[in-house]
């Protein structure tokens, strides 16, 4: 054990357990992750092998008494009656009984200020090492853009109604987030679901799954299939605004969606003859509408086949701990945390907004829990987030090219903005711009300004610098008011 693992340790007592114990118990017991770290928690947060050994032999006799198979239930039916009690390990559903006025079940929730403030002790390197160990990785074995994709697996926990896609070949874990490491998540392996599976029971008057979970998963979207034809025209209204109309009732959840599937072409290939979301069935391929809901893309092709040396050994959170506190973040809203520093350029439209936002705050919640985030670290959050969201426009346009001809999504770093206009403060234009932006249309000219100043700064000490304009075009399109306001 090296001196990281030793702080991890005394940082999180109770919380931290040694990740290649995990896959060891794996091997022979078919229980979530999330459960077998719970229990590695509780006996094997230690350094001493003796310990340990005698700590995982009681992992397993929990696990072959407790750890109970829908078939047993008469078993366990038969062992409470004998004994009176029974303990049993397995999912707890939470309900109100309406006529007794009562919880049937409850569970205390993490406390998530101690892990806010053990984030203190930890640089920001060292705590994405601790989350991505906690997730099972080895971060030593990833480059720095591989980390985020890693990371953006997990924004759904974090974010509500986030959309993420995740496109790419066979063996990189794109499901395994879904699967093992959260109770809060909901993996469907096939892809198959209905209306009332999905959305609302329209005879039982149930919300269905995304009114029950963090995060609904769909393991092969090729797979994706609606038995109702209102399927399609339901997922997007849900993924725009989360909220959906079944008979008289509209009804709002903040369930986020992921979508993994496999691709079994070239990237190059598919961009030649049609788009990076191929992958999808013919209900939701090529619908432009669909995919402009969707916040990321990830690109599974650039993350590595899981081999060995991506499982890490080291201590990291249970799995368990990780969960909750994905889950309690969920509640905090760090949308607009680089709004300080930067602001996004013009070619953006509400729902690029929006996606850019949902993605830097997931991350953000993540990485910086406390919102103490430099301005280096919030651009680092923000051009990936850009990124994500640039890879999903550019497949649109590829679908629309006359709808979705804006995808040079950036953004204006204000301190340079400041010192080309000389304001202070707030985003405020200076006089002259201001004039400009005033006038109704004119987006291309407004822009180019923009481009000019930028190109200006950095070629300020050129003493060969000269800036010549010629607006021509029809009588009566405001070339003279231009000129006026430039001049």
């Amino acid at each position: 054990m090296n001196d990281f693992d030793r702080r991890v340790i005394e940082a999180f007592p109770g919380k931290s357990v040694r990740k290649d114990l995990t896959g060891l118990m794996k091997k022979g017991a078919n229980v979530p992750t999330y459960v077998l770290e719970y229990l590695l928690g509780m006996y094997c947060a230690t350094d001493d092998e003796d310990e340990m050994k005698i700590g995982l032999e009681k992992i397993k006799k929990i696990l072959s008494e407790n750890y109970v198979r829908p078939d047993q239930s008469d078993y366990v039916k038969s062992r409470i009656k004998e004994n009176g009690q029974y303990t049993v390990i397995d999912k707890v559903t939470v309900r109100l009984d309406e006529r007794e006025d009562k919880y049937v079940a409850s569970f205390t929730n993490l406390d998530l200020d101690e892990i806010i403030e053990a984030r203190k002790q930890f640089t920001k390197d060292e705590w994405v090492t601790i989350l991505l160990r906690s997730a099972g990785y080895e971060p030593d074995e990833l480059k720095e853009k591989e980390k985020l994709h890693y990371l953006l697996r997990f924004v759904p926990f974090t974010q509500k109604n986030y959309n993420l896609v995740e496109l790419g070949p066979r063996g990189t874990g794109k499901s395994h987030a879904y699967s093992e490491l959260s109770p809060y998540s909901i993996l469907m392996s096939s892809g198959h679901t209905t209306v009332s599976n999905m959305f609302y029971n329209m005879a039982s008057h149930r919300v269905g799954l995304v009114g029950n979970w963090d995060c609904v998963a769909f393991d092969e979207v090729g797979g994706i299939k609606g038995g109702d034809t209102d399927m399609v025209q339901i997922m997007k209204n849900y993924m725009a605004n989360g909220s959906f109309a079944r008979g008289s009732d509209s009804i709002s959840t903040d369930a986020s969606i992921a979508f993994e599937g496999n691709t079994f072409r070239s990237v190059d290939d598919m961009l030649r003859t049609t788009n990076l979301f191929e992958p999808f069935p013919s209900d939701f391929n090529n619908d432009s509408a669909f995919f402009d809901r969707i916040h990321a893309y990830l690109p599974g092709w650039e993350t590595p086949k899981l081999k060995a040396a991506l499982f890490t050994s080291r201590y990291g959170l249970i799995s368990d701990c990780f969960s909750e506190f994905c889950h309690a973040m969920r509640r905090f809203d760090f949308t607009n945390s680089f709004g300080e520093y930067f602001a996004l350029n013009d070619n953006f439209n509400t729902r690029d907004d929006t996606a850019v936002r949902r993605t830097f705050s997931g991350l953000a919640k993540m990485i910086y829990p406390d919102e103490c985030i430099s301005k280096e670290e919030a651009r680092e959050l923000l051009v990936y987030s850009i990124e994500c969201r640039r890879r999903v426009k550019e497949q649109l346009r590829k679908m629309n090219p006359a709808e979705f001809s804006d995808v040079m999504l950036g953004y204006i770093d204000l301190d340079e903005y400041h010192y080309m206009t000389g304001t202070k403060g707030n985003f405020v234009a200076g006089e002259n711009e201001q004039k400009l932006n005033d006038l109704i249309g004119f987006e291309s000219i407004k822009s180019s300004i923009r481009k000019i100043k930028a190109f200006a700064k950095r070629n300020k000490n050129d003493p060969d610098l000269n800036l010549h304009m010629s607006f021509c075009g029809n009588p009566g399109t405001g070339k003279t008011e231009v000129a006026r306001i430039l001049s």
